[in-house]
Parts: structure tokens; C-alpha cells; sequence
């Protein structure tokens, strides 16, 4: 028979506490507990309790790491002095850790046999002595040799500091993977657990950050499991179910409003696998798209004001300085808005419209100003350099149009004319 057992956080927290931590001997039980309960005598059969753990899925019964499924009882095999420990677990979705840990017992030989009180021998019938027949042939006779004594099986199993050799086995590629025993009885199967010693440290992970959004990677950060090298496994799991391996994780659309948390797994010779869970956390949901009716009236919104504020600072830059005000030109507008589209088509080309004087109908001559980018406001910026202060500021000017593209940070472009 093949006995498997999980990698599970349970292992090691049992274990640790094997030989300290007894089965509760008090009648009452705090909600969301579980307990063993039963003689724990050899051939005897323990049996898990729970005080208010519910579940919609059956709850799986675990007895030394191994699935016993829905069955909570467990017939001791006979290892006194071996610890067995159990732990539940529910098939809901997760709140923090989704495993229950119950506590162990000891198993405990049986009470010795008493001795016999030398009954008196029953009479025996006598019997006739009779020769044994010799074969006609006899066979020669051999020396003979002492046969080899074997030693009497300790009734305690042998626990050392030290594992016992094994030949390298394949790092596990999952932390769900499972570690394979082989052929093994319980017995057996206690026996190698007890020989395994328990990680110094191995605390649990933490994910990257707490604010977790569709399209972001997330990461399993873990320090500090001791002794080193220790071979670590990721899984990670969005609403009870696995969703990937490795040390981080690509949050998609899909996943948003769910929870997330990760285990991972620690690995080394001689000693017992063990896992840590992550606290869980939410994915926050998508946005809801925006109808693009609605994004082509903000962007159309935001594009007239950007004209407006350039056309207000302009003439207000003009009267400050005993100019009048001007109109603006439909024609000069067109132009001025036909290449700030084109400008934002590519961010890394910033040149003028033919050199800065594009010809127009209807006007004999043209001065351009270009802006792009955040901060202070064209105008303010146009008027701080010489060259685009006396754009603005000729006196001949008659007209002037404004062009406005939202992209590569946002693009202006101002046209003064003359008719």
C-alpha cells in the first residue's frame, strides 16, 4: 500500500509540538476547534471532534499528514511511544488559513500479558518406542553450523539527530505535489516522519503589497527559512483554486473581486517538508469601462478649454502690453489643429509647420508658437522667451488660431496672422 502525505502547513506545526502539546482533556471547546478524542493505546481507535467548524463541502479528515478523506477516525498501528496528530480541513473558500490543527497523542503499548500460574502438566498417554526406519542408502552426513540469531525488534521506534542517508530525491516542481513513501505500513510510515527533523525558521510569506489590481504582477516575498539552502515551491491560489506557480503572479481581468493568497513550500534532505500560507487579500475589481460616447465628450470638454485658456492668456498678454485684443480665424484655427494632430501621431517629432510661417488663404503672413507638456501654461512659457513673445506681441497681427491635441502630454499650437 502507498502512503502519501500532503505537503501541508500541519506537519510541521504538529510535530513541533509532539510531546508538549496534549489532547485536550476539558469538556468545553472554543467555536472553530477540533480535538482528539479516544484511548490511545495500540489496535485502540482515536476520533477528531469540532466545535463549530462548518462547511457547504464535506470536511476532510487528516490523520500524520495523511487523507483519510471524510473518515475522522484512525485505528492506532502498533509503534508505542510514535506521535500521531491530526488536523481538519474545509473545501470553502478561504478567510486566512483554511486548516484546523487538532493536537496528537502518543501511541501506547499494551498492557503486558500476566504471567501463567504453572498450571500442572496434563498426564500423557505413553508411547510406544518405536526405531525410526534407515533408508537403505544413507545420506552422508554434513557438519553442521550454528544458524545466524536475529536480534528481537525493538518495541520503541529508534529515533536519532541525524537522518538516516537517502538518495537525493527530485525537487518537488509544485507545492501540491505529493512525497511518495512507497510500499509502506503506517507503522513504517511513522517511523520515517519521526526520524525527520523540523525547520529552524520558516516563517510565513508576504505578499508584495495590499492594494492589488487587474494587470499588475504580484510577488510572494519569503526570507528567513533556516537552515539554508532550503528548496522553495510557489502555488498560488484566487478564490480557493489554483491559479499559478512560480514567485509571482499575474493579476487578470478575471480574477478581479477575489481573494488571493500564496504557500509555499520548503524542501530539504532530512527533513520534514513543510508549507506556509500567506495571509489572503482582495483583488480590487475591474473599473467599469466608460462609454466611449462618454470619452469622446470629456476629451472634446477638456479640448475646448485648453483653446479657451490659450486664447483668453494671449489676449490678455497683448492688452497688458497696449495691444488690442484679437479675433480668432476659423481658417487660422483649422490649420493650427491640423498639425497638433499631427504632431501627436509621433512624441518624438516637435518640428514647425513649414518653418514656422505656413501659408494660409486669405492671410499674407503667418507666425507660428509651439508648446508640449505639463506645467506652467503655453502662453506663460511663450511669453518668457523672446522669439514667441514677439509673435504674440506684433502689432500688426489682424487674426490668430489655436490647435489642441491631448496626446504626448498635451500639444498647443498658436498662429498669428496678417490679412
Amino acid at each position: 500500500m502507498s502512503i502519501r502525505r500532503s505537503l501541508t502547513a500541519a506537519i510541521t506545526t504538529a510535530l513541533l509540538g509532539a510531546g508538549l502539546v496534549a489532547a485536550p482533556t476539558t469538556a468545553a471547546h472554543a467555536a472553530g476547534s477540533c480535538w482528539i478524542t479516544g484511548d490511545p493505546t495500540v489496535g485502540n481507535t482515536i476520533t477528531i471532534q469540532t466545535s463549530g467548524i462548518t462547511s457547504k463541502r464535506p470536511i476532510q479528515y487528516t490523520f500524520n499528514g495523511i487523507s483519510s478523506h471524510h473518515a475522522q477516525s484512525y485505528t492506532l498501528p502498533d509503534v508505542p511511544g510514535a506521535y500521531v496528530y491530526a488536523q481538519v480541513a474545509t473545501a470553502d473558500k478561504p478567510t486566512g488559513n483554511p486548516r484546523y490543527e487538532c493536537g496528537g497523542v502518543t501511541i501506547k503499548a499494551k498492557p503486558a500479558a500476566p504471567a501463567p500460574q504453572n498450571p500442572a502438566p496434563k498426564p500423557q498417554a505413553p508411547t510406544p518406542q518405536q526405531p525410526a526406519p534407515q533408508p537403505s542408502n544413507p545420506a552422508p552426513q554434513q557438519p553442521s553450523h550454528p544458524a545466524p540469531t536475529t536480534p528481537a525488534p525493538s518495541a520503541e521506534p529508534e529515533v536519532t539527530d541525524e537522518p538516516e542517508a537517502e538518495t537525493p530525491a527530485e525537487e518537488p516542481k509544485t507545492v501540491d505535489e505529493l512525497v511518495d513513501t512507497g510500499d509502506m505500513t503506517p507503522s513504517e510510515e511513522i517511523k520515517q516522519v519521526a526520524k525527520l527533523r523540523n525547520f529552524t525558521t520558516a516563517p510565513k510569506p508576504v505578499l508584495s503589497t495590499d492594494t492589488i489590481k487587474v494587470g499588475m504582477k504580484l510577488e510572494a516575498v519569503v526570507t528567513g527559512w533556516s537552515p539554508k539552502p532550503t528548496a522553495l515551491v510557489y502555488a498560488w491560489y484566487v478564490d480557493g483554486k489554483p491559479a499559478g506557480e512560480g514567485k509571482t503572479l499575474t493579476i487578470t481581468a478575471a480574477m478581479a473581486g477575489k481573494p488571493v493568497y500564496v504557500v509555499v513550500g520548503g524542501k530539504r534532505d532530512g527533513y520534514l517538508t513543510s508549507t506556509r500560507i500567506s495571509s489572503v487579500s482582495m483583488i480590487q475589481a475591474a473599473p467599469k469601462p466608460k462609454d466611449p460616447k462618454v470619452v469622446e465628450a470629456e476629451q472634446t470638454q477638456k479640448k475646448a478649454e485648453q483653446i479657451k485658456t490659450v486664447t483668453t492668456d494671449v489676449n490678455a498678454a497683448r492688452t497688458q502690453n497696449g495691444l488690442k485684443a484679437l479675433p480668432r480665424d476659423s481658417r487660422l484655427d483649422a490649420e493650427a489643429q491640423r498639425w497638433a494632430d499631427k504632431l501627436g501621431q509621433n512624441c518624438k517629432y516637435f518640428e514647425h509647420n513649414q518653418g514656422g510661417n505656413p501659408k494660409v488663404a486669405g492671410f499674407s503672413r503667418t507666425m507660428e508658437n509651439l508648446f508640449k507638456g505639463y506645467g506652467s501654461t503655453a502662453v506663460g512659457a511663450w511669453m518668457n522667451s523672446p522669439g514667441h513673445r514677439a509673435n504674440i506681441l506684433k502689432s500688426d497681427h489682424t487674426h490668430f488660431g489655436v490647435g489642441y491635441n491631448a496626446k504626448c502630454g498635451g500639444i498647443r499650437v498658436l498662429l498669428m496672422g496678417k490679412k
